[in-house]
């Protein structure tokens, strides 16, 4: 997916609007979707922003996405479109986020799949 900033609400203030970023990964809680983005494109991991702060301008679904059922921590229900091994560990996104660097190089390796795709699709 591609996706522009569409909202001025204070917010997402640090974003200019009309920015644009590619989506590594989607969270549904509450049956509300939040993208998986990296404020630059250098960032070892995404973080979740609300979809409702953004346009969606290419609909597309990465080849990378699998569907996913999980329970967080509070026991709540959610699914996810996120590449296999993510989908595959519980712990992968927090372990990311810590820096460890196994999640690191494959969050990388997924990063640079997607990126790829998109680039094709400009």
């Amino acid at each position: 997916n591609f996706i522009r900033i569409d909202s001025e609400d204070e917010v997402i203030d640090a974003y200019p609007l009309g920015k644009e970023f590619i989506v590594y990964g989607i969270v549904f809680w509450d049956n509300s979707p939040w993208y998986y983005v990296c404020d630059e494109n250098d960032d070892e991991y995404p973080v979740p922003k609300y979809s409702g702060f953004f346009e969606t301008i290419d609909d597309q679904l990465s080849n990378q996405f699998k569907l996913c059922h999980s329970i967080d921590e509070n026991g709540k229900k959610y699914s996810a479109l996120v590449f296999s091994e993510w989908s595959e560990n519980k712990l992968f996104y927090e372990n990311l986020v810590n820096g460890n660097d196994h999640e690191v190089n494959i969050f990388l390796k997924n990063k640079k799949l997607i990126d790829n795709e998109f680039d094709q699709i400009e």
